[in-house]
This record gives structure tokens, C-alpha cells and sequence, in this order.
């Protein structure tokens, strides 16, 4: 049987990092069910980017990250883009909707696992 591919959204590394955010355990519990089954989890250098942006930004910044607020949709079509050249067909992310438009991958919100 072929592996699944997973793609991991900047949101879903910076919550399950971060064990003081609301939504750490259910992040936690959705990658934690994907290795159970023997998912491969990726992610990309525009992840490491934006992860980097978020870990170092001042801490009155931090708002942005508590409320969910995301980058341009540039960002988003950038990681698609590598899902689509590495045959990545699925994103665990907490904004599946914006992903909506590109028809040839699936984006799952992690309550979707549960």
C-alpha cells in the first residue's frame, strides 16, 4: 500500500511547537494519529520561512498567531505548488478553506482525524 503524504501548514507546526496555544492538543492529537498510521509527514522551505518569522517576531506580534491570522495567499499557492511537484496530495491545516481552490489536493482541518 502507498504511504500517505501529508504536507503540514505553518499553522499546525506552530501549534503543535508552542504547547501554550489553545490548540496545541488537538494539533498534537491529529499528528500523533497520522504516525500512528504510518503517514509521512512533510513540510516545506517556505514553512520553515514562515515558521521562522513567527518564532522570532516580537512578542506584542504574537497576537496574530493567537487569533489565526495568516500570511498572503501567495504563501498558500507556493506550498501547493510543492505539494504538486513532490506528489503531496493532502495539507493538515487549521484553514482548509484556504486551500479550496486548488482542485488537485485535499485539505484536511485536524478534527477531521479525530
Amino acid at each position: 500500500m502507498a504511504e500517505e503524504l501529508y504536507l503540514l501548514d505553518t499553522n499546525i507546526l506552530i501549534r503543535w511547537l508552542r504547547r501554550e496555544v489553545a490548540d496545541h492538543s488537538m494539533v498534537s492529537a491529529a499528528i500523533e494519529q497520522l504516525a500512528r498510521q504510518n503517514a509521512v509527514l512533510c513540510f516545506t522551505s517556505q514553512n520553515l520561512g514562515e515558521l521562522w518569522n513567527v518564532l522570532t517576531r516580537p512578542a506584542e506580534r504574537r497576537l496574530l498567531v493567537a487569533h489565526g491570522v495568516c500570511g498572503a495567499q501567495v504563501h498558500d499557492t507556493r506550498l501547493v505548488a510543492a505539494m504538486l511537484v513532490h506528489g503531496v496530495p493532502r495539507i493538515l491545516t487549521l484553514n482548509p478553506l484556504d486551500f479550496t481552490r486548488f482542485d488537485d489536493i485535499e485539505a484536511i482541518h485536524p478534527l477531521q482525524l479525530a
